[in-house]
């Protein structure tokens, strides 16, 4: 009986040994997973913020692009209202020498009667 309880406290101990290995082995599991976790949270934090920067200079490109569009606009409607004032001008001077011409013309006629 003695030997038989030796034997079983021999187990025991065997067990208590193995199941500390088992322990100790998914304490450190655990901890590289962890580390891992974190390591990729970090990553994933990073590439965020790197993408949200580049969508914030993306962004401000398009607002400046924008504004560019806007003054380059304003320069052509400038330019367009000019356009139209020298064809007024270039009409108006017409329909004078114009009527000059047939007045001159009229003159002419006068004349050689």
């Amino acid at each position: 009986a003695a030997a038989a309880a030796a034997g079983g406290a021999e187990g025991r101990g065997v067990d208590e040994a193995r199941l500390q290995e088992l322990q100790g082995s998914t304490t450190a599991e655990l901890k590289a997973l962890r580390e891992l976790v974190e390591e990729r949270s970090q990553s994933a934090v990073a590439s965020a913020e790197g993408a949200a920067a580049r969508a914030s200079e993306a962004s401000s490109g398009a607002v400046a692009a924008e504004a560019k569009a806007g003054e380059v606009q304003g320069r052509l409607c400038k330019m367009e209202e000019k356009e139209e004032e020298a064809r007024r001008r270039l009409s108006e001077g017409f329909e004078e020498r114009l009527a000059r011409s047939d007045e001159d013309l009229d003159a002419s006629k006068a004349a050689t009667r």
